[in-house]
């Protein structure tokens, strides 16, 4: 039992056998004592481990102090207080297990005591702690018969093992990669292990060497040489362990980039062979490069430039790009290519051109690519014109028509651009003409005229077109050839010479002589029937006569007029016949055709009756004569006799009236009319 601040202990008997490493029995002591002790203190025996920490898996050597001198010592586990873990019994100056049976001698990897004169000052005793032991609590005992108090504890002692960081260490961010531009700030990283005790930390880096002796990685502000594995290591007495994290700072190729060979400026010859050109650039991750033409356009997604044999098309700047998700930079090569011209070509690339006389044409230009630039000259006709790569033609003249050629030329060679032909247009103008240059034929109908032919100087060609007399196109060559002449052939002719530019006419005239043929009357009537006092507008006789021919009219083939035409103003009765005209020159004559004019007049006075009494006186019963009615008309008059009554008897010339009744008496009325009007004349029957 145990009291706080005193141990009471019961001791029975036992019996305690002391054994010589040789096997032999050295004495027994049989001790039975039943006491109550009462203590204060351990009594100065203490317990302490050969380190604070034991190793699991390792000796550990409990040493059990016993200042007094003991001949026995016991080590105990608690809470068991009744079987020891191990025992050390002193035998002369040797020390013995007594937990091996029977006892042993000590072996240091199991006990060990210090001796002297029979009893042991130190005792120790060995184990091999394991991590579930952490926290147990042990004591000695030790035993000598020959004190007072034969037995005495010490204090308790607990026992602390040692616990490596194993698989416990981690990360703090938890994070085991990365990934960083330049310049960018990490964030602190801590590195935790559960240890006993506590362990060290060292963080490393990639290089191996140690960054800091703590477990706070703290790189801030990043910067390229802090890429790369960074290892923390976690150790103490037991073991260690290593956690790592990747860091990738990632750059861009900034100015590292750089060509090999490093030259920036080659100057070769047409045909002569590049060295490949290699670009490179420090840059994480890895750049992308891209060599870009003179144009622009992408050549090859290589770092190396491979152009081989050169020609003038690979003349300019390259450039590469090393680009990755960080940026990129450029750097760049001039290749200068000597050679001379290839091809020659023109602006405006036009090379035929038919400008109008006094115009102008844009300036011709004339390029080459060349290296070193060409010079040029002009020839036209195959004879030099003038130096230079451009000719302006202004206000143009029809004599710098021609054949143009450029050529371009250095020391490396020269060639010759597409003949420019220029034709000049111009009009006709002035230059037309006639053969025979005669301008005035006569002669007489039936005569033969020769060809006339027509031309005139133009580009292009003209066209000639003869008009005739009445402006009809007569014939589309440029020979007038009428032959035997008519009349109808007489007049203006007229050349006309066109082309794009201008026209330009000239004209003949052509006289044929020749007498009447036809002759025509205006108007064209031939018959006129006017009313007495009319008048009959002008008749005119026209005859085509050359020279102009002369008129005369004869009356019913009575000479009646000369001149061209006749006038009958208040025509009488006695101006009606037949009118014709004739015209004549010293070629012929003709006679037109007969113009008859029936002048019409009434009835008038001219009324008379046969018998020509007026007044009858007759007995009823008498026969009456018949009275015949007439008058002088033009056309003649119808006759209608009307009864005193007012009706019509009869529509004719003749009254007949018979044997006479009463009913008959009156005055009977005889009526001549025409177109041009009516008369009338009486009788009275009484």
């Amino acid at each position: 039992m145990y009291v706080y601040g005193y141990t009471s202990h019961v001791y029975l008997q036992k019996r305690y056998s002391f054994v010589s490493h040789s096997g032999i029995q050295l004495h027994s002591l049989i001790l039975l004592h039943v006491s109550l002790i009462v203590l204060s203190s351990s009594g100065g025996v203490t317990l302490t481990g050969s380190s604070e920490y034991a190793v699991p898996g390792t000796e550990f050597t409990l040493t059990c102090d016993v200042p007094g001198e003991a001949n026995f010592v016991q080590f105990y586990r608690r809470p068991d207080v009744f079987t020891s873990v191990g025992g050390v019994q002193v035998g002369g100056d040797q020390c013995y297990n007594t937990k091996a049976s029977p006892a042993v001698l000590c072996t240091p990897d199991v006990c060990s005591c210090v001796t002297s004169g029979g009893l042991g000052t130190v005792f120790r005793w060995i184990i091999q702690p394991q991590t579930g032991d952490n926290g147990s609590v042990w004591y000695c005992r030790r035993t000598n018969i020959n004190l007072p108090d034969q037995t005495l504890d010490s204090d308790d002692y607990t026992l602390n093992v040692a616990d490596g960081p194993g698989t416990s260490i981690a990360l703090s961010p938890s994070d085991t990669t990365y990934t960083r531009t330049e310049g960018d700030t990490l964030p602190d990283i801590t590195c935790t292990a559960d240890c006993r005790p506590a362990c060290t930390f060292v963080w490393t880096r990639p290089d191996n060497t140690n960054f800091t002796v703590s477990s706070v990685l703290s790189l801030g502000q990043l910067d390229i040489s802090e890429h790369g594995t960074y290892r923390c290591t976690a150790w103490n007495v037991v073991g260690e362990s290593t956690r790592i994290t990747s860091v990738t700072v990632q750059y861009g190729p900034g100015t590292s980039i750089a060509l090999s060979p490093p030259d920036t400026t080659y100057t070769r010859t047409e045909g002569d062979t590049l060295p490949d050109i290699t670009c490179t650039a420090d840059c994480r991750p890895d750049c992308t490069f891209i060599w870009t033409r003179p144009d622009n356009t992408n050549f090859t997604v290589s770092p190396v430039l491979s152009l081989g044999q050169l020609d003038r098309s690979e003349h300019g700047t390259y450039t590469c790009t090393a680009r990755n998700v960080v940026g990129e930079s450029t750097t760049s090569t001039r290749i200068v290519m000597k050679y001379g011209p290839s091809t020659v070509s023109l602006t405006p690339t036009t090379v035929t051109y038919t400008p109008k006389e006094v115009q102008t044409i844009p300036t011709i230009t004339c390029f080459a690519d060349c290296n070193p630039v060409c010079t040029y000259s002009w020839t036209k006709g195959g004879q030099s014109y003038i130096t230079g790569s451009g000719i302006q033609l202004t206000n143009i003249q029809r004599d710098q028509g021609g054949v143009y050629s450029c050529t371009a030329s250095n020391e490396y060679g020269s060639g010759k651009g597409a003949d420019v032909s220029i034709t000049v247009y111009y009009a006709p103008g002035t230059s037309i003409a006639l053969s025979p240059p005669d301008t005035t034929y006569t002669r007489t109908e039936g005569d033969m005229l020769p060809d006339i032919t027509c031309t005139a100087d133009c580009r292009p060609a003209c066209t000639f077109v003869w008009t005739r007399p009445d402006n009809t196109i007569f014939t589309l060559p440029p020979v007038l050839s009428l032959g035997q002449l008519d009349r109808s052939e007489r007049g203006t002719y007229r050349c006309t010479a066109r082309n794009v530019v201008g026209e330009s006419t000239t004209i003949i005239y052509v006289i044929i002589q020749y007498g009447p043929s036809t002759v025509s009357l205006t108007p064209k009537t031939v018959t006129y029937t006017p009313n007495e006092g009319q008048t009959i507008p002008t008749i005119t006789c026209f005859a085509d006569c050359n020279p102009v021919c002369t008129y005369s009219w004869t009356k019913d083939g009575q000479s009646y007029i000369t001149g061209s035409g006749i006038q009958l103003t208040n025509i009488q009765r006695g101006q009606g016949g037949v009118y014709r005209c004739t015209a004549s020159n010293e070629y012929g004559s003709a006679r037109g055709d007969d113009v008859s004019i029936a002048v019409y007049y009434g009835p008038g006075t001219s009324i008379a009756l046969s018998p020509p009494d007026s007044i009858y006186t007759r007995t009823e019963g008498d026969t009456f004569p018949d009275i015949t009615c007439t008058a002088d008309c033009r056309p003649g008059c119808t006759f209608v006799w009307t009864r005193p009554d007012n009706t019509n008897y009869t529509v004719s010339p003749v009254l007949s009236l018979g044997q006479l009744d009463r009913s008959e008496h009156g005055t009977y009325r005889c009526t001549a009319r025409n177109v041009v009007g009516a008369f009338i004349i009486t009788i009275s029957m009484e």
